[in-house]
């Protein structure tokens, strides 16, 4: 995820956070662990919100959502590759094409069709959704949110200014037919085949 406020909002995919109930996020900068709660999220646009708890003066990403993008353009996406923590791990690539609908479907079969994505030739990896896509001077471009598993490699991201336009409606508790507000709610209930 990305840190976007001081006080320690992370914008994230949806899809990292589907169904967990209990967050720990590292600061890569400082090592610093926190706790953390859902704020809301959008499940048809692939984007969540954390709010880490007791966090102050934090550093946020450098965004770069009203740069233009253009195919042939230099990027990096940086994120948690193969889930093994530590330091972010740089994928260097190039959009290859702006404005893609894809359908990404992830190990268990669960599915989600995504609009106006940005396609790159960067080799993501599993773990590497929710970090950012960046330009050549640090500027967020993009939250990374799928990867190709076959043939060349491919990664799609959300545009910046798409991901926080949606972060927005969330942080301000709007809740509409693409936002729900606060957690999941979970039913503990076992069924058992008697």
């Amino acid at each position: 995820g990305m840190i976007i406020s001081r006080t320690g909002e992370v914008l994230t995919n949806n899809h990292v956070i589907r169904g967990a109930t209990h967050f720990r996020v590292v600061d890569v900068l400082t090592h610093r662990s926190y706790q953390a709660t859902v704020v809301g999220y959008s499940v048809s646009h692939d984007v969540a919100v954390l709010q880490l708890t007791k966090a102050t003066n934090l550093q946020t990403i450098k965004l770069g959502g009203y740069l233009p993008t253009r195919v042939g353009q230099q990027v990096v996406a940086r994120g948690n590759a193969e889930g093994r923590g530590g330091k972010p791990k740089a994928a260097r690539g190039e959009i290859i094409a702006l404005h893609r609908t894809i359908v990404a479907q992830d190990i268990s079969g669960d599915s989600e069709t995504l609009t106006n994505t940005i396609a790159t030739n960067t080799p993501v990896q599993p773990g590497d959704s929710g970090g950012p896509l960046e330009n050549a001077n640090n500027r967020v471009l993009g939250m990374v949110t799928a990867g190709s598993t076959a043939g060349a490699p491919r990664g799609f991201a959300i545009p910046i200014k798409q991901a926080l336009s949606y972060a927005n409606q969330i942080v301000k508790g709007k809740v509409s037919a693409n936002v729900h507000v606060g957690p999941t709610a979970f039913l503990g209930v076992v069924l058992k085949n008697v």
